[in-house]
């Protein structure tokens, strides 16, 4: 269990920070993208703030919450003596709008916004 979440933690951060990097040089590629970053006020809050906005960091983000709450959930169902997958269902339902659309909508509406759902549809149907 350690060594599995040993693997998945060093595994996001790498792809992570090599995102990040691409993203940074990317944007230093094209002058426009750099003229209005760099008018914009410069601080990195800002920057990474629009960056989330990107449908692939959407994406990424909406992947890390999946996979972070199925796996915690299905721990701790584990603990508690029910399989795995029936934490791993809660968080599905935790994370749908019929429960964080309903307690936090604004969250439910940033973490998965209508025009991403295509892209996490197409991740879904191939896991």
């Amino acid at each position: 269990m350690r060594r599995n979440l040993s693997f998945y933690l060093f595994t996001l951060i790498v792809f992570g920070v090599g995102i990040y990097i691409a993203l940074h040089h990317g944007a230093q590629l094209d002058h426009a993208v750099a003229t209005t970053t760099a008018s914009g006020g410069g601080d990195g809050w800002s920057t990474f703030k629009d960056r989330l906005h990107h449908p692939f960091s959407i994406l990424l983000l909406q992947m890390i919450v999946i996979i972070l709450a199925a796996r915690a959930l299905g721990a701790v169902f584990r603990r508690i003596g029910q399989p795995a997958v029936t934490g791993e269902i809660m968080a599905g339902i935790l994370l749908g709008p019929s429960l964080l659309g309903l307690v936090l909508p604004e969250a439910q509406a940033f973490l998965f916004p209508q025009e991403s759902l295509g892209a996490l549809k197409l991740f879904s149907q191939i896991g």
